[in-house]
Formats: structure tokens, C-alpha cells, sequence
């Protein structure tokens, strides 16, 4: 047993749960058979409570096997989603080439299309902070227009870098 019984427990009265409802060998073998392996207490979780009702009742989309099946895009993902934000911007997930640790990290990614778009807020809120200020301050010794791109520009490599 990978999870201690304590957990399962924990979880029963945070929830006013009575009963667990797992999932199938098969429902596992389907996820297993798209990703290759599962961490070891994922899958004791699916087992014994991931088809648990109350715990689905959140904002945020827990992924279960019926979903992999259902939304194809988890399936083309360099992550295997764990958690969908309610708009979908956002996800946790653990990357594939991890899934045969015992203990794989969780990281927080987002779709290109998202991204883009975001990047494209941001820019344009800088540019708009930039030129205004420029606008207060006409006689500042060292700015000129030139400057807001550079920035936007560096910004913009960050965002791309930092990206997951």
C-alpha cells in the first residue's frame, strides 16, 4: 500500500464520505495503455476512490479515466492532466517521461493558444504603463519610444523561456 490508510481516512471526513467507489482494472489499463505507466499511488487512489462522487463536486476538473477517453486533447499532451482550471487555462500534470517515478513532480502548464494570448495582454499593459509615463514625464533624461519595445521585446523572451 502506497497511501496510508490514515489518508483515505482523512479524506472520508473532510468529505462525509462513507463509502469509496474505485475504478476498474480496466478503466487503469486504458490510462496505462495511453501513458504507458501510472504512478504507483495514482493508480491506488483510482482504485479505491477515484470514482468517489463528492470528491468531483469542486470548480476545478479532477481528470479520471472516462475523461481520457472523452477529450482527446488529453491524450496528445506531453503531460499526463491531473487538474483542469475551470476555463481550462491552466493544468497540473506530470510529464510524461516522469510517470515511471514513484514520486513525480506536478507541474502547472497552459494550451500555446491561452499563452499567446496572454503574452499579448501583458505586452500591451506594458506598453500602454511605458507610454504613458512618457507621456507625464516628457523631459526624463534617457527615455524615448525605443525603450517600450526593447522592454516588450525582453518580456517576451522571459515569458517564452519560462514557458513549460
Amino acid at each position: 500500500m502506497i497511501i496510508e490508510k490514515s489518508f483515505f481516512d482523512r479524506l472520508k471526513q473532510i468529505y462525509s464520505v462513507e463509502e469509496f467507489c474505485g475504478y476498474t482494472d480496466e478503466d487503469i489499463d486504458y490510462i496505462k495503455g495511453l501513458f504507458g505507466n501510472i504512478p504507483k499511488a495514482l493508480e491506488e487512489y483510482y482504485r479505491k476512490a477515484g470514482r468517489t462522487e463528492a470528491f468531483q463536486r469542486v470548480q476545478d476538473t479532477w481528470l479520471l479515466p472516462e475523461h481520457f477517453k472523452k477529450w482527446k486533447w488529453t491524450q496528445k499532451s506531453d503531460h499526463m492532466i491531473l487538474l483542469n482550471e475551470n476555463q481550462g487555462v491552466c493544468r497540473a500534470g506530470i510529464k510524461r517521461e516522469d510517470l515511471t517515478l514513484d514520486n513525480p513532480p506536478v507541474y502547472a502548464t497552459s494550451d500555446d493558444e491561452n499563452c499567446v494570448f496572454l503574452i499579448f495582454l501583458l505586452l500591451m499593459w506594458c506598453m500602454t504603463l511605458i507610454d504613458l509615463h512618457m507621456l507625464n514625464h516628457p523631459c526624463e533624461p534617457g527615455m524615448n519610444p525605443t525603450w517600450s519595445w526593447c522592454i516588450i521585446f525582453l518580456i517576451c523572451c522571459w515569458i517564452r523561456l519560462a514557458k513549460i
